[in-house]
């Protein structure tokens, strides 16, 4: 809630009132960003079992390490072999997104963005063949998203996810009556002699699934 004072408006400092009202909106936006983000960082338990979405139940925990060759190789099996909820058949999901925080940014770019990977292996005959193999990952797409950085930036874990759009979803994020943007209402103040300004923003955020995402607790 805000106000716009009587003096204000008197003055006709519009000013006053759009710098307020983007402001809010800042603050609706960041808000709902904030609890996407905490499914990743809370690690929420999911209502379908009752289960962490990172768990050891879930087979989707990597090995702890740096993004690499080797880890992103790992993630991309453990999603690969995901399973319905029947665990009958396999679900053929593939990582689209490589989730950084600020600490694997340049590792994170160098790997998605090289024409080239190095692999440790031999570096003569069929050894030499692979470590000249174009980059299977060039098609991932990065996310580095300073929240997982935590206070001090230096929080080091990461995530595989599937295609957002794909036919797994991870989050959902639902809007009351649909309305994806901040409601404001006014009144004529009482508390303070202007308008006084409400601004209301009404949604939920839930992770729906497992399968579609991996996470590594870094270094």
């Amino acid at each position: 809630m805000f106000a716009i004072t009587r003096e204000a408006i008197l003055a006709d400092d519009l000013q006053a009132f759009s710098d307020t009202a983007m402001a809010m909106a800042d603050a609706a936006n960041a808000i709902v960003g904030d609890s996407v983000w905490n499914v990743f960082l809370n690690n929420q338990t999911l209502n379908q079992d009752a289960t962490p979405v990172f768990d050891a139940l879930h087979n989707n925990i990597g090995t702890g390490g740096a993004p690499t060759v080797a880890s992103l190789s790992e993630g991309r099996k453990l999603m690969r072999v995901q399973k319905d909820p029947s665990d009958t058949r396999t679900l053929n999901l593939g990582p689209a997104l490589l989730i950084l925080p600020p600490v694997w940014e340049t590792e994170g770019l160098s790997l998605i963005t090289a024409q080239n990977l190095d692999y440790e292996i031999a570096s003569t005959g069929a050894g030499l063949a692979q470590r000249n193999a174009a980059n299977q990952f060039g098609t991932l797409t990065p996310v580095v998203e300073n929240r997982l950085g935590g206070a001090d930036g230096n929080a080091t874990a990461w995530f595989m996810q599937a295609n957002p759009t794909g036919p797994v979803p991870f989050i959902e994020v639902a809007f009351v009556r649909g309305q994806e943007t901040p409601t404001v209402e006014t009144r004529e103040g009482w508390n303070v002699d202007g308008i006084e300004y409400k601004v209301r923003q009404e949604f939920g955020v839930a992770p729906l699934a497992y399968q579609p995402v991996v996470s590594n607790a870094g270094a």
